[in-house]
């Protein structure tokens, strides 16, 4: 059996496994001042719709949001987002014409705000990497209905 075919240790099969990377981005302070930040994108196709950013704190912490995955891929190429997160498209010349080489994410909290700057070549590959692993359309057949139906089976009649 090849590697492609065999149960990990947690009895996952690789194309099951969480799709993680590292990348280093800007967290940005204010209009003219940025600081290097690496943070971690994450997807798990056992949690199909979402994908998720964390990022250190401080030096015993991290912070980790967890938001819509086409929410972070229609940001890369059109303002997209309400409330808690959003994903927009930067860089590149003003008149549109060449597109952008950046996206922004916000997310904002009851404590404050995170504006981060991140390339958006090493993103859109990333998220290439977790189309292929579940493609747009079939994410609900990797949802447990078990869990759902045994919840509305325990609720109190109308």
């Amino acid at each position: 059996m090849s590697p492609a075919h065999r149960p990990g240790p947690d009895g996952r099969f690789p194309q099951e496994l969480p799709v993680e990377t590292c990348l280093t981005c800007h967290l940005v302070v204010n209009q003219e001042a940025a600081t290097p930040l690496t943070v971690r994108l994450g997807y798990d196709p056992a949690e199909p719709f979402g994908v998720s950013v964390s990022f250190p704190c401080d030096e015993n912490r991290r912070s980790r949001w967890v938001f819509s995955r086409d929410l972070l891929q229609d940001g890369l190429y059109e303002p997209t987002g309400e409330g808690d997160v959003r994903v927009w498209p930067s860089g590149g010349c003003r008149c549109g014409c060449c597109g952008s080489t950046h996206a922004r994410i916000l997310l904002q909290g009851p404590t404050g705000y995170a504006l981060l700057d991140l390339l958006l070549e090493p993103v859109q590959h990333w998220l290439d990497r977790t189309w292929s692993l579940v493609p747009e359309g079939t994410e609900e057949s990797r949802l447990d209905w078990g869990v759902v139906e045994h919840l509305v089976g325990r609720r109190p009649p109308a």
